[in-house]
């Protein structure tokens, strides 16, 4: 079976946060990863990050910013805790 799809993007970071919205926006989105989940060879393994406003450069301090909603959104979305907060 043969399906059609508007966009494929890869499943790292940057791809799925591409993928979750373009299929906000309804295009039909396949998402691929050429290695098995939890794989060490990606650039976000691991289970936490910091997340910070605090940047030298304003740009990433706006970019922070702008994407704080978004994760909110992404939780309300998926019903999962992904971004907690301490400090």
């Amino acid at each position: 079976m043969t399906e059609r799809v508007d966009v494929v993007v890869g499943t790292g970071g940057m791809g799925a946060a591409t993928a979750w919205q373009l299929a906000k926006r309804g295009r039909s989105v396949a998402v691929l990863e050429q290695f098995e989940h939890l794989h060490r060879w990606g650039s976000s393994h691991g289970q936490t990050r910091i997340f910070r406003f605090a940047y030298r450069d304003p740009r990433y301090t706006e970019l922070a910013q702008y994407s704080l909603p978004l994760w909110r959104e992404l939780e309300a979305d998926s019903g999962a805790v992904l971004l907690e907060q301490n400090g």
